[in-house]
């Protein structure tokens, strides 16, 4: 008996040592929850956090959770809620609602040293307590920012609804960053305050909506909207038509959301048709499809009374149940380590259900929120179909480019321009200079700008505008408006420099013509690669005389008559010697005209031959003496002369003090007077090509300026004879090289 006792006691011992032990090494957290069943987004939390504290809650594990729901959008709540949850007992609390709540919240729990959960966006700030598992903002905004650029759209127009703390404004920002970095940009931000702060909602949303029917851009993303905001802007932006093949609506996750939910396949497929949507994407798995049956489940018990009848969880639902598994693993981390929970948290870093779980705070760790995956997918009637995926490495998994999305939307696949591209208004000369670059029919009648048929507008710019219009994978419609570059009164565009200002001022789209890109215009406007190279050069009047006839430039025709009247004299001079001399050369003895031709023989060759030779006459050899030297003379001078003259034509002329002509409606007036120094007293604005022969013509003008592309081009200037000054185009070329003619 006495033993029978003994291993009893021993045996309670056992029990007991094996049962301290056992919750010495059991991992117990009471976790307290903060939620917002208002929303479906709320609700979704609520019911997926629950789901994953019976999942996750094991005998080695337990898990103790206490939720208060929130009422309202008071931030005191906040604060009251946590001192509730903490007074319970919460170790950690895990946070939803609005931002000032959870910052509130966050607060009042980092003044007792309690961790915070918060399933705000990443952009939110953050106190010394607060851990952040949500979805990456830089990794949307990026998607967004590729998709955009994929389809080489220059700008967008940004909504969201914002809160007090201007929470979205942060991933605004983000974005423009996005945007920029692939060439595009932010042209107009609108932004909604929340709907309990405003008398007239619908009213609201509708004038913001005309207002940017007003903008050129016509691609729309909606970063952050309640499910109230969703059914105004939509049905606001259908009664206006901007919910067509002209425009372009991209949404993010609370859309996206919305979307497989609460919306109603009716207003979808009437409001919606065409509306891109970028969600985090989440990996099919068992353990996933498990979560889903189950959460259908318990959302259907819980909500099911509620009217509502779609029981499938969103992203932001699977977010919630890793956030709660996080919770759990760092549970188990800080019992094994003999940490806190907070510290506990920074280790955790697992692959959820939706991608890579990293919780983030900045005074533990610089862990950023991992880059997940996005799904891309279009509204079709009222379902929607999935167009690819995004990967922050890889980019789209499809040539999404090629992919006429916004056809694939629309019955009318090819009445329309694509999405993002209204009827472009195209700025054109209506009396340019060169009318071979651009030519407008019947611009007489122009007084200072008119829309112009596309049929009337002719010249090499226009076809190399045509030739790029076609390389485009999409129609694009646009309007060619001409305006008068001569000074008016009632229209203040004298000069090219005016004309680019257009496109500035957002009066026109682009501009199309023989523009040349330069440093200041680039200040205010983008070009196209430049087609061709413009470099200046001056043209200065040629002789026309013939060079067979060059040689009798070095002397005066007076001078000429006096040496042929010289010759004649010399000529008699030597036959009347010679005729009657018997030693003289036979011919003088012969015929008149024999005689004539020995005297003009002897006179020529005494240049080369003894001058006694064929001579008989003493006084002949005296002659041609005199005729010799005289000879030496003239032709010394003839010979500097004509030097003189072939080399004078060759040298550079300098024309700083002489009248030069330019093009006035370019930029060739401004270089020559503030780049080479030309006195404007010296210059002479010449306002159509043809009046540069007049003006060289009355001796207005010495020499003209113009662009190297219309002597290449074979484009006349109405003068016969002109010729380039090589020493001045080199001096050109160096001192502006870079010039370049494009449209913009």
């Amino acid at each position: 008996m006495f033993f029978q006792q003994m291993n009893f006691i021993s045996l309670f011992i056992f029990h007991f040592y094996c049962s301290s032990l056992f919750q010495a090494t059991k991992a117990e957290v009471a976790i307290g929850g903060i939620t917002n069943p208002s929303t479906r987004i709320g609700k979704e939390q609520k019911v997926a956090i629950k789901l994953a504290v019976e999942r996750f809650s094991t005998r080695d594990s337990v898990i103790f959770f206490n939720a208060t729901d929130l009422n309202g959008t008071d931030a005191l709540q906040g604060n009251s809620i946590t001192q509730d949850l903490i007074g319970w007992g919460a170790k950690i609390i895990i946070a939803t609602g609005t931002s000032q709540q959870v910052l509130v919240a966050g607060t009042t729990a980092s003044g007792v040293k309690t961790p915070i959960i918060s399933l705000m966006p990443s952009t939110f700030v953050t106190g010394p307590f607060t851990f952040q598992i949500s979805y990456s903002d830089a990794a949307f905004v990026r998607c967004i920012a590729d998709f955009v650029g994929l389809h080489n759209w220059r700008q967008i127009i940004a909504i969201y609804e914002d809160d007090a703390l201007g929470l979205v404004l942060n991933t605004n920002l983000l974005l423009e960053d996005a945007l920029r970095a692939n060439g595009s940009k932010l042209e107009h931000c609108v932004v909604f305050q929340p709907q309990n702060s405003l008398s007239d909602w619908e009213k609201i949303v509708e004038v913001e909506l005309q207002q940017m029917m007003q903008y050129e851009s016509t691609v729309y993303v909606v970063l952050h909207s309640s499910e109230a905001l969703a059914l105004s802007l939509f049905k606001k932006a259908k009664e206006l038509n901007m919910v067509s093949p002209r425009y372009v609506w991209i949404c993010g996750n609370d859309i996206t959301d919305l979307i497989n939910s609460t919306l109603p396949p009716a207003f979808i497929a009437n409001n919606m048709q065409g509306v891109v949507g970028i969600k985090s994407y989440i990996h099919e798995s068992a353990e996933y499809q498990e979560f889903i049956s189950s959460f259908q489940k318990m959302f259907s018990s819980d909500y099911g009374k509620n009217n509502e009848n779609f029981y499938n969880p969103g992203v932001y639902a699977v977010r919630a149940y890793d956030a709660l598994h996080a919770v759990s693993l760092a549970s188990n981390e800080s019992k094994m380590k003999n940490a806190s929970l907070a510290e506990a948290l920074c280790f955790i870093n697992f692959e959820g259900l939706s991608g890579t779980i990293v919780p983030k705070n900045s005074s533990f760790n610089n862990n950023e929120t991992k880059f997940g995956d996005y799904q891309i997918f279009g509204v079709f009637g009222g379902e929607s179909e999935i167009l690819g995926f995004w990967h922050k490495d890889s980019g789209f998994n499809r040539d999404m480019k090629n992919l006429t999305w916004w056809h694939y939307f629309v019955e009318n696949q090819n009445a329309t321009s694509p999405a993002g591209l209204r009827t472009l208004r195209v700025g054109i000369p209506a009396k340019p200079f060169w009318k071979n670059f651009v030519n407008v029919k019947n611009s007489s009648t122009i007084n200072c700008s008119a829309d112009v048929d596309n049929k009337l507008v002719s010249g090499f710019c226009i076809d190399v505008f045509y030739e790029a219009v076609k390389l485009l994978k999409y129609n694009v419609s646009y309007q060619f408006v001409a305006y008068t570059t001569i000074n008016n009164s009632s229209c203040n565009i004298s000069t090219y420099n005016d004309l680019a200002n257009l496109v500035h001022s957002q009066e026109v789209d682009l501009v199309v013509g023989d523009v040349t890109i330069l440093s200041d215009r680039s200040k205010n406007v983008s070009f196209t690669q430049p087609f061709l190279t413009s470099e200046l050069v001056m043209l200065v009047p040629t002789s026309s005389t013939h060079i067979g006839w060059l040689s009798l430039k070095p002397f005066s025709r007076n001078l000429w008559i006096c040496i042929v009247c010289i010759l004649f004299c010399y000529i008699v001079l030597v036959w009347i010697l010679e005729k009657d001399d018997g030693e003289a050369d036979e011919d003088f003895h012969g015929p008149i005209w024999m005689q004539i031709a020995a005297s003009v023989w002897i006179l020529c060759n005494s240049i080369f031959l003894k001058i006694d030779q064929g001579v008989g006459s003493y006084h002949t050899k005296i002659v041609l003496l005199w005729w010799f030297l005289l000879v030496q003379v003239l032709l010394s001078s003839f010979t500097a002369s004509l030097s003189s003259i072939l080399v004078t034509e060759k040298l550079p002329l300098n024309i700083n003090n002489l009248k030069v002509g330019c093009n006035a409606e370019s930029f060739v007036y401004d270089y020559l007077k503030y780049t080479l120094n030309y006195k404007a007293e010296n210059l002479v604005k010449i306002n159509k090509a043809d009046e540069f022969s007049k003006a060289f013509g009355n001796k207005t003008i010495t020499a003209a300026f113009v662009e190297l592309m219309v002597l290449k081009l074979g484009i006349g200037i109405g003068i016969g004879q002109l010729d380039r000054d090589p020493e001045s185009e080199k001096s050109e070329e160096s001192a502006d090289s870079a010039k370049k003619i494009g449209f913009f």
